[in-house]
């Protein structure tokens, strides 16, 4: 190379490291002076000299945590969001800054767990930001499911989150729980299709001391289909003045159903799941007379269908 494209030429160096439990990206360039129109050697030995610090202050970091970090990731996880939901009312950049402190910990944990390298780690989280048009988590669910936002909702999964067992003794669910009862007062329907083994006594326990018990049930109906039409569990949102579905949530089923529910985007799969759902009874029509049965379970309209 002669000295002309090395006058032209920056030479970049990004070292991720890091520094107070902060993700920092250092940017270095060699670049040639323009005073003596000879490389400044003394800063660049200081550049460098303070790279290898920093990568000898990284890799010992690294170190100090442990390669089957499963656990260590779940709980550093539970904990900062903890944290942040403590927080009301502060400013967007101390959210931003809370998950700063804590990325490069997460990131180096997350890919010694998965077994996966930092950068393949650091382009899995990237892809799931901007891939994935919105996901939930159950909290968020009940500010989805606002009565202003849907008139009704289905959903279906072999036990829905809102009614399995876990789900009246543990806090996390209760928004989700109480916004239902609100939706149900202010005339929203749900469908909910379920496993045929569904106890709909769940239902009946969680509207057990609703004075208007009665009329909020009118609200809901239930259909019961065998178990393997269940792949996956599905949300469906449909707004004020809409017949068609508006929103599609496909639930990632996580331990103790500690969900995540993700957006549908792609048009063609969203179709397909609203005609799956959309079918089902309309298909049990058409098939012999007892393959469909309705009846009344203590104010709740059930429809058992057996294909």
């Amino acid at each position: 190379m002669n000295k002309t494209q090395k006058e032209k030429e920056k030479i970049p160096f990004k070292l991720l490291s890091d520094i107070g439990n902060s993700l920092v990206t250092c940017n270095y360039s060699l670049v040639y002076s323009d005073s003596d129109k000879r490389w400044n050697t003394t800063e660049l030995a200081e550049d460098i000299t303070n790279l290898i610090d920093e990568i000898i202050e990284g890799e010992r970091h690294l170190s100090q945590i442990e390669v089957n970090s499963e656990n260590w990731v779940h709980d550093l996880g539970i904990e900062l969001i903890a944290k942040i939901n403590k927080a009301d009312d502060m400013p967007d950049s101390y959210y931003i800054s809370q998950l700063a402190n804590e990325l490069s910990d997460l990131l180096i944990a997350r890919s010694n767990a998965s077994e996966k390298s930092v950068k393949d780690t650091v382009i899995d989280v990237t892809e799931l930001i901007f891939k994935i048009k919105d996901f939930l988590n159950v909290t968020q669910l009940a500010k989805k499911q606002h009565y202003k936002k849907v008139k009704k909702v289905i959903v279906f999964a072999e036990t829905p989150i809102e009614f399995d067992s876990i789900a009246s003794h543990q806090k996390k669910y209760q928004a989700l729980r109480d916004q239902i009862k609100d939706n149900l007062r202010n005339g929203v329907e749900y469908w909910y299709y379920t496993s045929k083994d569904f106890p709909i006594r769940r239902i009946q326990s969680f509207l057990r001391t609703e004075p208007d018990r009665i009329d909020l049930l009118e609200r809901i109906k239930v259909v019961k289909i065998n178990p393997q039409h269940f792949k996956t569990f599905y949300t469906l949102h449909y707004h004020p003045h809409s017949d068609s579905p508006n929103e599609i949530y496909m639930s990632a089923l996580l331990k103790d159903r500690d969900d995540l529910l993700i957006q549908i985007s792609d048009p063609s799969h969203f179709q397909r799941i609203v005609d799956r759902i959309d079918n089902i009874i309309p298909a049990a029509d058409k098939k012999i007379k007892d393959i469909k049965d309705k009846s009344n379970e203590d104010g709740i309209e059930v429809i058992h269908i057996n294909i």
